[in-house]
């Protein structure tokens, strides 16, 4: 992952889309979220992350077990994806090693969800059929960046059986 980090670095900064928040008069302000970008640093305590798509999808790969044996055995891989610290009383969610745990319905979610002021992130994946699904958004508000990928991971998934089906 070589376009990640806790700031956005030289390196990052020419990539970065612009990113807004909604006013509470719902006009779109760029300046408060580039404000809060200025020497960040570690002043949050969520080790909210900045990446590209790019990297996301390779970070989804490692947690769909795609990664090399070296940095971590697919036996301690698999351990942490039948581990899920604490729940909700319905076992709704929880949250594993690095990943939370979401259910709606039949279908169980992995990944994780993110934002730092200007953007909202989701990388989720589904470790029985190995398929990821990614939402990056530059605005921030109240869009259930998380549900969207969600829904778009359960498409997948679902498109992937019809295609194993056939």
């Amino acid at each position: 992952m070589k376009n990640t980090d806790f700031e956005p670095t030289p390196a990052i900064r020419p990539a970065l889309a612009k990113g807004y928040e909604i006013g509470a008069d719902g006009r779109l302000d760029a300046d408060t979220p580039a404000r809060e970008h200025e020497g960040r640093g570690y002043k949050v305590p969520n080790g909210a992350v900045y990446t590209t798509v790019e990297d996301l999808a390779r970070f989804v790969a490692f947690e769909l077990g795609e990664g090399p044996e070296s940095v971590l055995p697919r036996k301690a891989w698999l351990e942490n994806l039948s581990r899920v610290n604490s729940a909700d009383g319905n076992l709704t969610s929880g949250y594993g090693i690095g990943f939370q745990v979401s259910r709606s319905g039949e279908f169980v979610s992995y990944g994780h969800g993110g934002s730092v002021a200007g953007y909202r992130a989701a990388a989720l994946f589904d470790p029985v059929s190995k398929t990821g699904a990614i939402v990056l958004r530059n605005v921030g508000g109240r869009f259930d960046v998380s549900g969207l990928c969600r829904r778009a991971l359960q498409e997948a998934v679902s498109a992937r059986a019809g295609e194993r089906g056939r």
